[in-house]
């Protein structure tokens, strides 16, 4: 048994007191220094203490707690982050009442790309491309932007 994790234990869920508040992270900005966003649309740089250094991993999308600092500047780190909230700490913590922030119960809404791709597509139908009748459509990739080319008139045909 490893002696590093021979001395960790599950730590017990306590609600935010009323110097810390639970915030959603952003992006890790490198030297443990993360960007988070709180519930009413903030944005806070926050450092992890060097006890949590390589014991605790926070994803982006995740939820921490924070407690904050006197200073009131966008620039400069005003919080520490205090605990790493897991699926099952959010979970109980949506159990309690006037814990978790409501601004953090919305989903975000998918982007239209789905729409402007079936147009593209009803386009190019039209077109009366017979060389392509015969295979099946090929399939969205969602990791990518859908661009729009404004297609050029025949006039190249024409010169010719």
């Amino acid at each position: 048994m490893s002696r590093r994790r021979k001395h960790l234990t599950q730590q017990e869920l306590v609600p935010p007191t009323d110097k810390q508040q639970i915030v959603r992270a952003k992006l890790s900005r490198g030297s443990n220094i993360f960007e988070a966003e709180t519930a009413d649309g903030r944005d806070l740089l926050c450092f992890l203490p060097a006890k949590f250094n390589k014991k605790l991993w926070i994803k982006r999308g995740g939820f921490i707690v924070v407690e904050e600092g006197d200073i009131d500047t966008e620039d400069k780190v005003t919080a520490t982050i205090v605990t790493v909230l897991y699926e099952q700490d959010v979970k109980a913590l949506k159990k309690l009442d006037g814990v978790w922030p409501a601004a953090f119960d919305a989903k975000v809404e998918a982007k239209p790309n789905v729409t402007e791709f079936s147009d593209l597509q009803s386009q190019h139908q039209c077109d009366g491309s017979s060389d392509d009748d015969s295979m099946p459509p090929l399939h969205q990739n969602n990791n990518r932007q859908v661009l729009h080319r404004k297609q050029e008139s025949d006039s190249s045909e024409d010169e010719q």
